[in-house]
């Protein structure tokens, strides 16, 4: 039951974001959109910003984990815009809130993953300093191109974002490993 209520109170945000911008949302606007009370409301939750973080981690945990292979790393970069534009009012409105830092920490997440991933596939010799920072790297590329996306009114096809990123990423994860080998940089610093 917990759980449902939740959900009901992250649809009534998302519904509420359709009409207004997140500034101006109140709790009772949530609680009276959802039909529950106020107690209710901060039994689960302390704050609008604590339902919307828990909203986003939702959202983000649909994102399907399998797709962050070499071959598939694209799917799984196109999951995140996809999520994002279906959720467009939500995710617009949180990031142009003064919390917006939680939408990044999201995407910087997912993007780790997605490169972390493809590097211990491609290169499993590759150190974990060097996968580690090949991935934070890259990271803040992916990420910060979908928040450029997202705050521009998300006007470019996702499509031909991934393909640019592609152009950019493919060979890189190869090159990285042997450009480290050949620099005769240690290992871990």
């Amino acid at each position: 039951m917990s759980d449902l209520t939740k959900k009901a109170l992250a649809q009534s945000l998302k519904r509420l974001l359709d009409v207004k911008p997140l500034s101006k949302i109140t709790i009772s606007d949530v609680t009276e959109d959802c039909g529950v009370s106020r107690m209710t409301f901060y039994y689960h939750f302390h704050d609008i910003y604590d339902l919307i973080e828990w909203t986003c981690n939702q959202d983000f945990q649909k994102i399907q984990d399998g797709q962050k292979n070499y071959k598939t790393w694209q799917e799984g970069v196109m999951d995140i815009f996809k999520m994002l534009e279906v959720n467009h009012d939500f995710f617009y409105h949180v990031y142009h809130s003064p919390n917006h830092v939680d939408i990044d920490q999201f995407l910087f997440s997912k993007a780790y993953t997605i490169i972390y991933d493809i590097v211990q596939e491609i290169r499993p010799d590759a150190s974990e300093d060097l996968r580690r920072f090949f991935a934070n790297y890259h990271k803040y590329a992916i990420t910060e191109i979908m928040l450029n996306w997202l705050a521009t009114g998300m006007k470019e096809e996702p499509a031909r974002l991934v393909e640019k990123m592609n152009l950019i990423l493919q060979g890189s994860f190869e090159l990285m490993v042997d450009n480290q080998e050949k620099s005769g940089l240690p290992d871990k610093a």
